[in-house]
């Protein structure tokens, strides 16, 4: 039997190696995209997204470090017309490092 994993909202980077040090075995995490005030996750909340690819890289520098992975959500309707950009914030979270959406 596969033993269970404890997957951690990540929400800021300087929590990361902290998390990491209380048992987190793996993050999930959004991105707020600054010049829209909006993360493509369902978690809208300014305060529950990282504040942009800056700090995604902050944090993915600890957890590469520490070999523990990190999910990108990207699990809300965008609608026809917001593909493109979705495409390429994919694009730019797979560049940074993220293990997987």
């Amino acid at each position: 039997m596969t033993p269970m994993k404890l997957t951690v909202p990540l929400c800021r980077a300087q929590d990361t190696e902290q998390l990491i040090m209380a048992g987190a075995d793996e993050f999930y995490c959004g991105v707020l995209l600054p010049e829209e005030k909006l993360a493509l996750n369902a978690r809208q909340h300014p305060n529950a997204n990282l504040k942009g690819f800056g700090e995604l890289a902050e944090a993915l520098r600890v957890t590469r470090r520490c070999n523990v992975p990190v999910f990108l959500c990207v699990n809300s309707d965008y609608g026809k017309e917001n593909t493109e950009n979705v495409k390429a914030y994919i694009r730019k979270a797979a560049a940074a490092g993220v293990s997987g959406f």
